[in-house]
């Protein structure tokens, strides 16, 4: 029997958060026929969009569907079909969530010291928030100019290290002569 496995949205196979509105696809197809061919793949979303995408490509398959919006959320199933048409069962659902603000959203002030001692220094900065009613589900977005521990109530968010990750910077290299 033929079946898709280990479907990933971009390179993510961590966690369900994608930092792109169009996330590439990719996955694995199993099977015991040496001969098997995917000649086309249908992507499902739990919200019933469907696309059928020709060809045998099974990485970094182009997004088919309209863009995600900021926090989106969407289950993704994918079955594939061979040179004799049959279709596979469908994968097991892999979650994917847009994890990106939009525009206008991000709001904040950029916090640090005043006057440090030397550069790069580390800080601690601290704030709260009261909440008056159940908490579902909360959000927690940063981003820093060097590395972060996020914590809440002295609990780290993950288990990241050197948060948050790879930024787009241009390093400068200076010399003295």
């Amino acid at each position: 029997m033929t079946s898709v496995t280990r479907l990933r949205a971009e390179y993510r196979t961590d966690q369900p958060w994608v930092g792109t509105s169009r996330p590439r696809v990719s996955w694995v197809v199993e099977t015991r026929d040496p001969a098997w061919r995917q000649t086309a793949a249908e992507l499902r979303l739990s919200d019933g969009r469907t696309a059928v995408v020709e060809g045998d490509e099974n990485a970094f398959v182009p997004w088919p569907f309209a863009d995600l919006v900021p926090r989106e959320r969407v289950a993704l199933t994918v079955r594939v079909r061979d040179a004799a048409g049959e279709w596979s069962p469908r994968s097991q659902p892999l979650e994917i969530r847009q994890g990106m603000l939009g525009g206008g959203e991000w709001s904040g002030r950029f916090i640090g010291l005043d006057e440090p001692a030397f550069p790069a220094q580390p800080f601690t900065a601290v704030g709260r928030i009261e909440i008056d009613r159940p908490v579902a589900e909360a959000i927690l977005y940063w981003s820093a100019q060097g590395a972060v521990i996020a914590r809440i109530d002295g609990i780290p968010v993950d288990d990241s290290v050197l948060s948050p990750g790879w930024t787009s910077a241009q390093l400068v290299h200076e010399t003295t002569d």
